[in-house]
């Protein structure tokens, strides 16, 4: 897995670091991702850690590669 680290103020952020959409990122957040605790300062080290364990892409492909 790729380090990735740091906070982020958006939803579109966190969809920009992992190449995502922002549904598939809303979609994991219901799924209960963590990172998304204080609004504004969302931690993608505790999103890609969650998404190493919790992914199951249909296609073989992970949203977690950051860019």
């Amino acid at each position: 897995m790729e380090d990735i680290e740091g906070l982020v103020s958006t939803i579109a952020e966190i969809a920009a670091n992992f190449d995502a959409a922002e549904r598939t990122v809303h979609l994991s957040r219901g799924k209960g991702c963590p990172g998304f605790e204080v609004q504004g300062a969302y931690d993608l080290k505790a999103i890609a850690d969650w998404r190493a364990i919790n992914s199951k892409p249909k296609d073989g492909q992970s949203w977690l590669r950051a860019k």
